[in-house]
């Protein structure tokens, strides 16, 4: 692995804590009417997180095709079809 793609998992590998931190938080919840409350918010921000996703997913691939990447070799870092790399690109951003 190189030193870049060391670099570029590092945001992930930080959310990745986050999330198992939060979910050992839950767990440790004594009371299970809080916990059970507790993440019902968690899934309703976890929703939240899944439109998010989806924008900085489409922004990421208008940057690339900004760069001059073909579609072909977004879908193959994306690990999507040539459409599916069009169809992103080509979204428009969701009203908030």
């Amino acid at each position: 692995m190189t030193t870049d793609e060391t670099d570029a998992q590092q945001p992930a590998a930080k959310v990745l804590q986050l999330i198992e931190a939060l979910h050992t938080e839950l767990a440790g919840i004594d009371d299970p009417v809080v916990r059970i409350e507790s993440a019902r918010r968690v899934r309703a921000n976890a929703k939240k997180f899944e439109t998010l996703y989806a924008e900085i997913t489409r922004q990421a691939v208008r940057d690339m095709r900004e760069r001059n990447m073909s579609y072909a070799r977004i879908a193959e870092e994306l690990g999507v079809s040539r459409a599916r790399a069009y169809q992103l690109a080509s979204k428009p951003a969701e009203p908030e």
